[in-house]
């Protein structure tokens, strides 16, 4: 999946209000609904990010379809420009708390690329602080920088971290910059030479700390069920592993003790002793019946890997088509 990403304040800040004081009524500008109806028109996803609020500013308790996040949704698609937000990716955590949601450490981007494959080095974070272009690039992604009537040495000051980061007047200037991305992608045959770096186990073991993903449209909730389908997460995988062996374990136990109790008490015909292996030290026995085990284990999970692994590869190759 191929996304634009754009942080909520952006479309706030674009129609005039300061994120951080927001009146109990808002509305989103024509020019701001103009700007989402020309990303929309690039045939990428859309998703919006951040952190959901209450009407009046203050953290909202409840389910993010209460808060700002779905407001905004139905502002852009009741627009004249009926523009479809395909995603969300909401933050309920407080602010005191060191969430891993954005920042250095891009949970935004780790999670729309877990629930929805983004491709995130084909990805666009549409930004307008410096926390969003250092999640940008944590995260692999081309970062788009929004000054909505700021001075550059306003948000930067005089020595900005990153030198190449295009700098958009307003969201409208952004949405260009986008446009004139994609062509340039599809002269040259892919995207921009940006490798996105390998997702940390532990972040996403950490749940209370990601993002909430809401899927919105039908590709988008597509996409989702299909991902659930096909990826199993790293610590899915051990739990798979482990739940396999305690139960081999179990089972092997509840056999030997059968067959144990077979031995003491019924008599067999000879052939049986050849067929149990019984001219074998019973400590190297075990040591064959383990390696077999493990044998037939290791074949049976890389089958199932490869399963996924093939499945992955299939789908993307149906999308560039």
């Amino acid at each position: 999946m191929k996304g634009i990403l754009i942080q909520r304040d952006c479309l706030l800040r674009a129609s005039g209000y300061d994120p951080l004081r927001l009146p109990g009524d808002i509305k989103l500008s024509e020019s701001t609904l103009e700007a989402l109806h020309n990303l929309a028109a690039t045939g990428l996803f859309i998703i919006l990010m951040g952190r959901d609020t209450a009407p009046g500013g203050n953290e909202s308790t409840e389910k993010p379809d209460k808060g700002i996040m779905r407001r905004l949704v139905g502002m852009v698609a009741a627009g004249e420009t009926e523009v479809e937000v395909d995603a969300l990716l909401v933050c309920s955590h407080p602010e005191e708390d060191d969430c891993a949601c954005w920042g250095a450490q891009p949970g935004y981007l780790h999670a729309a690329d877990a629930a929805l494959d983004a491709r995130l080095n084909e990805c666009y974070v549409v930004g307008d602080s410096r926390l969003d272009v250092s999640m940008a690039y944590a995260g692999g992604c081309r970062p788009i920088f929004v000054l909505s009537e700021r001075s550059i040495g306003q948000v930067f000051g005089d020595q900005p971290e990153h030198k190449d980061v295009p700098i958009a007047v307003d969201l409208k200037m952004a949405a260009r910059y986008i446009e004139q991305e994609e062509e340039t992608a599809e002269q040259l045959g892919g995207p921009r030479a940006v490798t996105a770096p390998a997702m940390d186990t532990d972040f996403f073991e950490a749940a209370s700390l990601l993002p909430e993903v809401v899927p919105l449209s039908a590709r988008a909730k597509a996409l989702q069920s299909g991902r659930r389908r096909a990826k199993l997460q790293p610590w899915e995988i051990r739990r798979l592993v482990a739940s396999v062996v305690a139960g081999g374990v179990g089972l092997s136990l509840g056999i030997a003790y059968l067959l144990t109790h077979l031995y003491r008490q019924q008599q067999f015909p000879d052939w049986v002793w050849y067929v149990t292996l019984q001219f074998i030290p019973r400590q190297f026995r075990g040591l064959l019946f383990i390696v077999f085990g493990l044998g037939v284990l290791g074949i049976a999970l890389w089958g199932a890997y490869q399963k996924m692994a093939n499945g992955q590869l299939a789908r993307r190759g149906k999308r560039q088509q």
